[in-house]
């Protein structure tokens, strides 16, 4: 009978989509669609600074020297931004510099820097970690290594974690109340 033939067929997709096995087609669909919206057009509030493989053949080092990114922090806080995210590692001091590096750290109520959580954990600056100014940069990488989604929190050891960009949003938002 023709139900039987349609419940037998949704049970064989609904099979087949358990085991993954239409996860490409997914993924090739997604990332079609993804293509053809129209682009975004970046919001004139928000300011995009970017360590570039030309500024580190300028800087001539890399990691950069706490001096370095204290300088580039310390100039960004003169322009009296709402908030500044610093998408860099920070983990360990890069001398020299990095007294005046913390300096800023602990005097910069609106920088947010980032850890990771997942694999191989690495922590906030320490002064920024004091003062809860941070979130995380782990992401999720699908099976063929493209990266289509950006957790907004993530919860580890009963502790609920926030994300770098989720982080940043919440505490612009919060100026506006």
């Amino acid at each position: 009978s023709a139900i039987a033939i349609i419940i037998s067929v949704m049970l064989l997709l609904t099979g087949i989509h358990s085991m993954g096995w239409l996860q490409p087609v997914d993924w090739t669909l997604f990332d079609t669609f993804v293509r053809l919206r129209p682009a975004a057009t970046p919001a004139q509030r928000l300011a995009v600074i970017t360590i570039d493989d030309a500024d580190i053949q300028t800087i001539g080092q890399y990691p950069l020297t706490d001096a370095v990114l204290a300088e580039v922090l310390s100039q960004l806080r003169q322009q009296q931004p709402r908030l500044i995210g610093l998408d860099i590692f920070r983990d360990l001091p890069v001398p020299p510099g990095s007294q005046e590096l913390v300096e800023l750290y602990e005097t910069t109520p609106n920088l947010i820097g980032i850890n990771q959580i997942v694999g191989m954990r690495v922590d906030p600056p320490p002064a920024l970690a004091e003062k809860g100014q941070y979130g995380f940069a782990d992401q999720i990488i699908d099976g063929d290594g493209v990266i289509r989604r950006g957790l907004l929190t993530l919860s580890l050891e009963d502790e609920i974690y926030s994300s770098f960009p989720l982080e940043l949003a919440l505490r612009y938002l919060a100026q506006n109340g």
